[in-house]
């Protein structure tokens, strides 16, 4: 931006945007938007998230949880309490029952993500495997790098502005 009357517009812009999305959620009616692959998203304040412990995740919560060594689960193969900031939940099936772990997480205001994969699967009880896929993208003045993958149900609570969307 080379003037102030271009920032002071883009700012009216964004305000106007983000006065949409209130009315937009407060009146439960969404707008629908399936990113594509190499799209990359503006998170417009700090968003609290849930980050699985899980294999594709473990890098990540390497560098958000202290003391987290990538180790996958506490209960049969590796005697002991979990790291501190990780939690469970138990879950069940007919065939049997298991701990599934993870840790909240807030994604800070003005993170860039880029999305890397999108998961939608189809069938009984397939909706909890739904995810997309993120990579932070590398900004000036922020040591927050990796690549972290998120339930469908944490995405659609994400406010963001579109940065670049791929066609």
């Amino acid at each position: 931006m080379n003037t102030l009357e271009e920032a002071n517009e883009y700012i009216k812009q964004l305000e106007s945007a983000l006065e949409k999305q209130k009315e937009v959620t407060e009146n439960n009616i969404r707008r629908f938007f399936i990113p594509t692959i190499g799209t990359t998203i503006k998170i417009i304040k700090d968003t609290p998230v849930t980050i699985w412990v899980e294999m594709r995740n473990s890098k990540f919560l390497e560098k958000i949880v202290p003391g987290y060594t990538g180790r996958l689960c506490w209960h049969n193969h590796h005697p002991g309490d979990p790291p501190t900031g990780i939690k469970w939940v138990e879950r069940k099936n007919h065939y049997s029952s298991w701990k599934d772990y993870y840790t909240e997480w807030t994604i800070p205001k003005d993170t860039r993500l880029v999305v890397d994969r999108v998961y939608i699967r189809k069938g009984k009880d397939m909706k909890d495997f739904d995810s997309i896929t993120f990579r932070i993208e590398k900004q000036k003045g922020s040591k927050l790098t990796g690549r972290f993958w998120l339930k469908r149900s944490d995405v659609n609570n994400l406010v963001v502005e579109v940065v670049k969307e791929e066609p």
